[in-house]
């Protein structure tokens, strides 16, 4: 939604946030960055680029159409081949 002068803008204000330290700053930014990266790992899946599995010992695996093949893990992705 846009919103031009006239229409509402003079109503918004800025949001107080309680201030955060560094430690904070970087776990907001992991789980940030995690959530892109599921998100476009999600968005390939549907596109029909890649599918997801599970390995025999329960580790999930997704496999791209260009043949590459990866392992999720909850804080890393290794490339297999």
């Amino acid at each position: 939604m846009n919103v031009s002068p006239g229409q509402g803008a003079s109503r918004m204000r800025p949001i107080p946030t309680p201030s955060l330290t560094e430690a904070d700053r970087r776990l907001i930014d992991a789980a940030d960055a995690k959530a892109a990266v599921l998100a476009a790992l999600a968005l390939i899946v549907e596109g029909g680029g890649a599918v997801i599995t599970l390995s025999g010992d329960g580790r999930r695996e997704l496999r791209m159409a260009t043949g590459e093949f990866v392992r999720l893990g909850e804080e890393t992705i290794t490339r297999i081949a």
